[in-house]
């Protein structure tokens, strides 16, 4: 397989970006520390003018210096950049000045500009990728001015949380490391939404969260969670992923989720008991990975029979290979 990630470059082969670009992967250029100079973002610029949101453009790292902003002025045409695991940037603000972005992915550890997302060109973006910041400040107000936005990233972030109500173009929301003393509420508000991930952050529960449309839901590390409470609340639900929740005891999904097709239950220790599987009457995918639920006690309460492939991972070879032997007497599809 062809790298996809192109670091420190001097000059860029264009062939080898092609040939990733063709693999369905988009190739990343990135600088790790200075070096770079203007004929080579001259170089990366006239690539991003030919090969749009297909490339990447990175500048991460500089771990013994600040990255200045100022240099994204020779890439005027890039359309997909990632300016992140900084620790510190200087003249943000040059992003705001870039008149093709669509694709942005801001981290920057010191960054101290609640008012960043005043200087960004929100109009345009598709997608935004704010990571996280040591204060964690930045106003999320300036979003409502988002025309374009499919696709949102928050890690941290809270002040004017209430703002994502207003979001009704996103349709796919990652929210990590949200406190749990931050009210989610606003995401049943998002119109548009479909998919929605919470990861890490910590609360008891998710009550406050439904949507009469949303297709995937993934809850990962969430500290304390411990009930995903009624899931009527997500009628529409086609994907749920649970993983890493360890006060997780038991899953009710009787006749709750009528529209689920793929449920993945992962690295939950503590889960011993599903309830209702045989009323998930489109049920096509089981996952079961590093989590206690007794495989005969599903099947004696019954398999949906729309149920086609059912993956299950112990941990130790001879539990995957007693599960294995099991599910395949039943004629199910092993992966």
């Amino acid at each position: 397989m062809i790298p996809g990630r192109i670091t420190d470059p001097r000059t860029v082969d264009r062939t080898v970006l092609e040939a990733t670009i063709r693999e369905g992967r988009t190739p990343v250029v990135q600088f790790s520390e200075p070096g770079y100079d203007e004929a080579i973002l001259r170089e990366i610029n006239a690539l991003c003018a030919e090969f749009g949101s297909n490339i990447e453009v990175r500048f991460y790292g500089h771990y013994d210096s600040t990255f200045d902003a100022r240099w994204l002025r020779f890439v005027p045409e890039v359309v997909h950049l990632s300016v992140d695991c900084l620790l510190t940037i200087e003249h943000p603000e040059v992003i705001g000045y870039l008149p093709h972005l669509r694709r942005l992915s801001l981290g920057v550890h010191k960054l101290d500009r609640p008012d960043i997302l005043d200087v960004l060109p929100l109009e345009d973006l598709e997608v935004l990728r704010l990571c996280e910041t040591r204060k964690a400040d930045v106003r999320l107000a300036p979003l409502q001015r988002c025309r374009s936005l499919r696709t949102l990233h928050l890690a941290g972030h809270t002040r004017d949380f209430d703002t994502l109500a207003q979001l009704d173009s996103v349709s796919d929301l990652t929210l990590a490391s949200i406190p749990s003393k931050q009210s989610v509420a606003a995401v049943s508000s998002m119109r548009g939404l479909r998919e929605l991930g919470l990861i890490l952050g910590g609360r008891d529960n998710i009550d406050e969260i439904g949507h009469p449309d949303l297709r995937v839901l993934e809850v990962v590390r969430v500290r304390g969670l411990s009930s995903l409470g009624a899931l009527s609340r997500f009628p529409s639900l086609e994907t749920l992923r649970i993983e890493d929740q360890l006060r997780l005891i038991s899953l009710d999904v009787t006749r709750s989720l009528p529209n689920v097709r793929t449920l993945t239950i992962a690295n939950c220790k503590k889960l011993s008991k599903v309830t209702g599987l045989d009323t998930l009457t489109r049920l096509e995918t089981l996952v079961l990975s590093m989590t206690p639920v007794d495989l005969e006690d599903l099947a004696r309460s019954g398999f949906p029979k729309s149920l086609k492939t059912v993956r299950v991972h112990t941990g130790t070879k001879r539990g995957n290979d007693a599960a294995h032997e099991f599910l395949t007497a039943l004629g199910y599809e092993i992966d």
